[in-house]
């Protein structure tokens, strides 16, 4: 096993219903690793994870698994077919999986307030944010190796938002964790975390969430710029402290109203001829 590696995609393409929704894709995720995925709603980022686990195949390239257990994901259709209370489907998983942490599992329930009541009901049955919480705890309490969570802060109140960000600052130094979300906002609680952008099934980066919080997102090429993306055969250079300040920005999603707006602007300075 190459050191410390514990997942590699090499040159991963993705084509579904006749569209590239994954280009090129390079990464890997080694032990210890703390990772975001940033990008629009629409991006490809839930593919990249649903690739990853083996649950949508690569149209050319290949994934590769260095440990054999204890990774796991918050996707629901990973458990939504389970039509058992959640509780039941929690003690399936401590009784079955021997590498899920139950005591881990037990206090993330308490810290989330998750009541008896709602322990009753199915995963299918549960609020946007109950769920959420259920399938968070059973990735983080399964995931002693590799935990993903995709879109883990949605539905979530402000106070759950901030238990689940203490959690994630808490566990152990010897897993790796992929946060994948849109959510700009919370780059600022995991300052010392890196960070990769994802737009229209490109992956760019990785760097550091500081610089990326520093940066402004600026229209055109720039030799300065920390990242460079291709947005509709556009080049936009992602500068630090220059062009919009990306820790302005509450998502992601932000980020094509602001390249429209920097795109008219420099048509409108452009030179008559």
């Amino acid at each position: 096993m190459p050191q410390g590696k514990l997942v590699e995609l090499e040159n991963v393409n993705v084509l579904l219903d006749g569209r590239r929704v994954l280009k090129s894709i390079n990464f890997s995720v080694s032990r210890g690793d703390r990772v975001i995925i940033l990008g629009p709603n629409g991006s490809g980022k839930t593919t990249l994870i649903r690739t990853m686990l083996y649950l949508v195949k690569p149209s050319s390239g290949k994934v590769v698994w260095h440990v054999n257990d204890g990774v796991m994901a918050n996707l629901e259709e990973l458990f939504g077919a389970l039509h058992v209370p959640s509780r039941e489907m929690l003690r399936f998983l401590k009784d079955c999986l021997e590498f899920c942490d139950s005591n881990l599992m037990m206090s993330m329930l308490e810290k989330f307030n998750i009541s008896n009541r709602d322990l009753e009901l199915s995963i299918s049955k549960l609020s946007t944010g109950q769920k959420k919480i259920i399938l968070n705890t059973v990735a983080i309490a399964c995931g002693v190796n590799v935990t993903i969570l995709d879109e883990p802060f949605e539905g979530l109140d402000p106070y759950r938002k901030s238990v689940l960000l203490e959690v994630l600052q808490e566990l152990d130094q010897d897993r790796g964790i992929i946060v994948v979300t849109h959510e700009t906002a919370l780059l600022k609680m995991l300052r010392d975390w890196k960070v990769y952008l994802m737009v229209s099934g490109s992956l760019y980066g990785p760097v550091p969430v500081q610089d990326l919080l520093e940066a402004g997102i600026v229209y055109g090429k720039r030799d300065n710029a920390i990242l460079q993306l291709k947005i509709d055969d556009k080049i936009v250079s992602i500068v630090k402290g220059e062009g919009h300040p990306i820790q302005s920005l509450t998502t992601l999603d932000e980020l094509y109203a602001i390249l429209v707006a920097q795109r008219a602007q420099k048509q409108e300075l452009a030179p008559l001829r």
